[in-house]
């Protein structure tokens, strides 16, 4: 069964990021991913190494960072307008981190283009609920991507809420993760309708998992 995560700024979007990873261990959650967590893009060092603390403090696994994304008008460093030395200390921001907490996987916002970079290779990264809206098979995306799938996230579609708010068919993700081998996490990526969070995938798609496997 592919092991899970919880995206920290879509599931408890109120809360300060030690706080945030504070709640997803006592949910269940083992290990966690998040948009970039400092408010610019090249943050101090102290800053820097209060979030390493915290999520070692905090026992989870960082599985999945993403990189700054510029301003809401830009939503991608290439299309931002930040200064070229400002980038540079963003990736150098970037890389320490990952390497301290040696997260697998990290993934860039390019204007509108995401791509995910993994153990120095360009990898696929299935969005799950951002296929469906945009007019693709999810499921079909997953086989065509194979071995280059380093990370998936899922939500339901539409409202981007939680598995089983919507008519995404997530019997036929299970299939697809099957068939493919996925050896990768599932991010639970989404905005929860209510207080319920936890370490769990949709039914249908741990039932279409586990009869693919007899």
């Amino acid at each position: 069964m592919p092991r899970i995560d919880a995206s920290l700024t879509l599931l408890y979007p109120d809360r300060a990021t030690d706080d945030a990873m504070r709640a997803a261990a006592a949910d269940g959650f083992t290990a966690y991913e998040t948009w970039w967590p400092h408010p610019r893009p090249d943050p101090t060092d102290r800053r820097l190494q209060d979030f390493i603390d915290h999520s070692r403090r905090n026992g989870l696994h960082l599985v999945c960072l993403t990189g700054y994304s510029g301003a809401a008008d830009e939503r991608g460093l290439g299309t931002s307008v930040l200064p070229e030395s400002v980038i540079e200390r963003h990736f150098e921001a970037l890389a320490a981190t990952v390497t301290a907490l040696r997260s697998p996987v990290v993934t860039m916002l390019y204007g509108n283009l995401r791509h995910s970079d993994r153990a120095g290779r360009v990898a696929a990264e299935n969005r799950f609920a951002h296929l469906a809206r945009s007019g693709h098979d999810p499921a079909s995306a997953v086989r065509a991507a194979g071995g280059r799938l380093a990370h998936l996230q899922i939500a339901d579609h539409p409202g981007r809420h939680e598995p089983g708010t919507g008519a995404l068919d997530f019997g036929a993700l299970g299939l697809a993760l099957r068939a493919t081998d996925y050896r990768g996490y599932i991010g639970l990526e989404y905005h929860p309708t209510g207080l319920a969070r936890g370490p769990h995938l949709p039914s249908a798609l741990t039932r279409a998992w586990d009869g693919a496997r007899r």
